[in-house]
């Protein structure tokens, strides 16, 4: 069976047009963003081995080490980051 892919879903911006509440959105398929990151980072890293340092995941982890450096309280990195909180 193959695997389903998740859409993602992003805003598109249009100045030229004040009529964006019909479809604010357009669906953009996770295999369309991992094609865009891999682009991004033959162009800036070149040829790279292992994980693509432009991947969504390598940006995650970044931006999460990036708070942790900046002393963010790590309840709010755990928000931002979309892991349950705890009660």
């Amino acid at each position: 069976m193959p695997k389903k892919s998740t859409a993602i879903r992003y805003q598109k911006r249009n100045r030229t047009s004040l009529n964006h509440k019909k479809n604010p959105f357009i669906n953009v398929s996770s295999k369309a963003v991992h094609a865009y990151f891999h682009k991004t980072a033959e162009k800036f890293a070149g040829n790279f081995k292992g994980r693509n340092p432009y991947s969504p995941h390598s940006l995650r982890a970044a931006f999460r080490t990036f708070l942790s450096d900046h002393k963010v309280d790590p309840l709010y990195i755990e928000f931002w980051m979309g892991h349950k909180l705890p009660e």
